[in-house]
């Protein structure tokens, strides 16, 4: 009776967490210069500062997609050695998940541009470039406006 129990308990639980709508991340990273896939890019995504995920980007700069539970907050980090580590912010909060569909899919394309001694852009290590979040119809949508202003902040740096 009681495995009996358990197995029902635990039918529950994994066909409730089935249902949950996740996002899926697409994922691709790129040369700055070059604008070609970029090799070697380490991806880490990260929940309440817990590594939830992480994989290494392939020959044309692809991972496979990463699906992602919703009602997190999740940093997802780009590194790739002599390239300046990125940062994207997904808030994955939902008020109505049953009016999502099973899967949005997020395409991250990143630049990553080169390393220059005596540019100091360690901030972009911890602060998001960009920050997606639903919006008010369900929709995954990104803040145009903060993204402009943090890639003119990168450009002010670089230029000097």
């Amino acid at each position: 009776m009681r495995l009996f129990l358990f197995t029902i308990m635990l039918i529950s639980s994994l066909s409730g967490s089935a249902l949950l709508p996740v996002v899926r991340l697409e994922i691709k990273s790129m040369d700055e210069t070059t604008g070609k896939g970029l090799e070697g890019t380490v991806v880490e995504i990260r929940a309440n500062g817990e590594l939830i995920s992480s994989g290494i980007s392939g020959p044309n700069g692809s991972l496979e997609s990463i699906d992602l539970p919703i009602n997190q907050v999740y940093k997802v980090y780009f590194k790739n050695n002599g390239y300046v580590t990125k940062v994207a912010e997904i808030d994955a909060n939902c008020d109505r998940p049953s009016d999502l569909p099973k899967s949005t899919v997020v395409m991250m394309q990143v630049t990553l541009f080169k390393a220059v001694t005596g540019i100091d852009l360690a901030f972009l290590e911890e602060t998001p470039i960009i920050i997606y979040k639903f919006d008010n119809k369900g929709w995954m949508t990104f803040d145009r406006k903060y993204t402009e202003t943090m890639m003119a902040k990168v450009e002010g740096i670089r230029k000097g």
